[in-house]
């Protein structure tokens, strides 16, 4: 996958002459080979301990099952309290909108809905 994607890369960086991508898959390699030396050094460690890199001779590092601990259990009748956040912005108001009240536009209110440019071209 990361050699994949460091073709994809270098490609890329090829096409558009720019060195960024270039340098973006050497560090991607960079962290492959640190990966591959990690492994190579964990076997090499675990053939030295036991003379042998078969899986069952190293049965004995599995983990062991944890005990799973005790979960409180909560009574029915405790009621747990959150805290309560301070209200933030305007009130709403409590008279309903012109909207809310069925009315599609303000001239069935007998408000003048009239812009300043109508206003100077009605005078």
């Amino acid at each position: 996958m990361l050699a994949g994607v460091s073709i994809n890369l270098v490609a890329f960086s090829k096409q558009h002459h720019n060195y960024q991508g270039q340098v973006l898959a050497i560090i991607i390699l960079t962290v492959a080979a640190c990966e591959a030396a990690i492994a190579l050094a964990l076997i090499v460690s675990l053939s030295r301990r036991k003379s042998t890199l078969d899986i069952q001779a190293w049965s004995e590092l599995n983990e062991v099952p944890m005990r799973t601990a005790e979960v409180p259990v909560v009574m029915v009748d405790q009621v747990r309290h959150y805290p309560k956040l301070t209200p933030a912005g305007l009130e709403p108001s409590l008279t309903p909108s012109p909207v809310e009240l069925g009315y599609e536009n303000w001239n069935e209110l007998g408000e003048n809905t009239d812009t300043p440019m109508e206003k100077t071209q009605n005078a």
